[in-house]
């Protein structure tokens, strides 16, 4: 297999496989993609701040992980197969003029086929619990379906 390592300052992936039957149609593809350790605070670092004025007062952390796997043809008739897993562990993204911020984030994303399963999703904001988990089906229909099976909303309190 052929092996791309890819960088933009400490953010690193590795792409791996190869792509066939370029010339005698369609072409055949068969990638992983690698991003173990995406550091929150370095991507942000890589936002411009002449998107908004906000984006210096912004802080992250944590870290996030990527694994992807495309196999199949590129033809009209035809989708090839992608699976993927997302994960975000200790993550939390704060703004200085704001008091608190999103804590203890930790997120659990898998990407098969048409469906999409958002095995945890979990932060604390403002010290308030908040958590759920969903399977999204039919990704390819016009109208996809979303089940979500927990949902803790953060809890309010009247001071």
């Amino acid at each position: 297999m052929r092996s791309l390592e890819l960088g933009f300052q400490d953010i690193r992936a590795t792409v791996k496989g190869e792509a066939t039957k370029f010339m005698t149609k369609p072409p055949v593809l068969d990638f992983t993609l690698s991003a173990p350790d995406i550091r929150l605070a370095s991507v942000l670092k890589e936002v411009p701040a002449s998107l908004s004025p906000d984006i210096p007062k912004l802080s992250a952390k944590g870290v996030a992980a990527l694994e992807a796997h495309i196999k199949g043809a590129l033809d009209t008739g035809t989708v090839p197969a992608v699976t993927a897993h997302f994960t975000i562990k200790d993550g939390g993204v704060s703004h200085r003029d704001l008091p608190a911020g999103v804590e203890n984030m930790n997120l659990d994303l898998d990407l098969t086929g048409d469906s999409l399963k958002l095995g945890s999703f979990a932060f604390d904001l403002g010290g308030n619990p908040v958590s759920m988990d969903a399977l999204v089906t039919s990704l390819r229909n016009p109208v996809p379906s979303c089940r979500i099976s927990t949902w803790t909303p953060c809890s309010t309190s009247a001071s």
